[in-house]
């Protein structure tokens, strides 16, 4: 048994959902990436009693995975108690996946300090009750890369990993995210999707056909230009079916205004992530990054906002 561990999480970019209807045998589904530079840094001690240290929002949704976890384990089988520091974190609520990176982060230290190394993230993620969902942020924390969602075909089973693929390591993405605007989450997420008028099968056909035919083959090919373009085209459409419950195609009125301008620049592969706020521009290297985030720090649209250039993450999570 191991007396300190520490995990180092990447955050998930999600593209897309690919289904909600009830006229389609699995619900969600979608694709997204991982990305690093953005995760979380979570260092395990053996302790005396449990207790968690560093940013107090964050440290309360740690606090919550812990009980939970314990609650999931039996009492014969519980890991010892630990200190938990929270050395980096992802921005909550921002569309960055940091409820599920978290939940697993924290599940990972306690299985590795109770001597379980080698469990696998989907029985992670059902300890500490996550994938309600998607399942890019779980299949993405054990392998990182571009990933692809099949949907869920029960309310209790976690997406299947049906598409995966390394992420051009050359490619960056600029993230923009606004500072007083938070994505839906939790309740308000849940009561927004039982209220959302079903997607139209042909909206699911159209975008499957475009992350098959367009955006895999391109990111498998390194085709910058076909993936910028395949990326626009799906969160276009996604975003035009969320639009009447999010307010537009992006959740933010700010992001609403920028996106047109960035486009205008030369820059295509455009796309919220999740419920938003957080934007983001698909790069051809750490160049064009740069001179990307130049121009937008002097943009009247992101004075009050977040701008971030991160990499892929083509590797899941690492533990120490």
């Amino acid at each position: 048994m191991t007396n300190e561990v520490v995990v180092e999480t990447g955050a998930r970019l999600h593209f897309g959902l690919l289904a909600h209807s009830p006229h389609i045998s699995r619900k969600f589904g979608g694709a997204g990436v991982m990305v690093s530079g953005i995760g979380y840094r979570l260092r395990g001690t053996l302790a005396e009693a449990d207790e968690v240290l560093g940013e107090e929002r964050a440290a309360q949704r740690v606090r919550r995975f812990v009980s939970v976890y314990r609650e999931s384990i039996p009492s014969g089988q519980q890991p010892p108690p630990c200190r938990i520091d929270l050395e980096q974190v992802i921005p909550p609520h921002a569309g960055l996946g940091s409820g599920t990176q978290l939940g697993l982060a924290v599940a990972r230290v306690q299985a590795a300090l109770a001597g379980e190394s080698a469990t696998p993230a989907i029985s992670l993620a059902e300890r500490v009750g996550r994938g309600l969902r998607s399942g890019l942020g779980i299949h993405g924390f054990e392998r990182g890369g571009f990933l692809i969602d099949g949907g869920k075909r029960s309310d209790n089973a976690v997406a299947p990993l049906v598409g995966h693929a390394p992420f051009p390591s050359d490619w960056r993405f600029v993230l923009v995210t606004p500072k007083e605007f938070g994505g839906l989450s939790g309740s308000a997420e849940l009561k927004a999707f039982a209220e959302m008028a079903p997607m139209p099968t042909g909206t699911t056909e159209t975008l499957c056909r475009i992350l098959l035919l367009q955006m895999m083959p391109a990111v498998i090919e390194a085709d910058f230009d076909a993936c910028s373009a395949a990326i626009y085209e799906f969160g276009r459409i996604v975003g035009e079916y969320f639009a009447p419950t999010q307010g537009g195609v992006f959740a933010s009125p700010a992001m609403q205004q920028l996106a047109p301008v960035i486009r205008a620049r030369g820059y295509t592969g455009i796309g919220q992530t999740s419920w938003g706020p957080t934007i983001f521009v698909l790069c051809r290297d750490q160049t064009h990054a740069n001179v990307l985030c130049g121009e937008l720090r002097t943009d009247p649209n992101c004075q009050n906002c977040d701008i971030r250039c991160v990499e892929p993450m083509n590797h899941g999570a690492t533990v120490n």
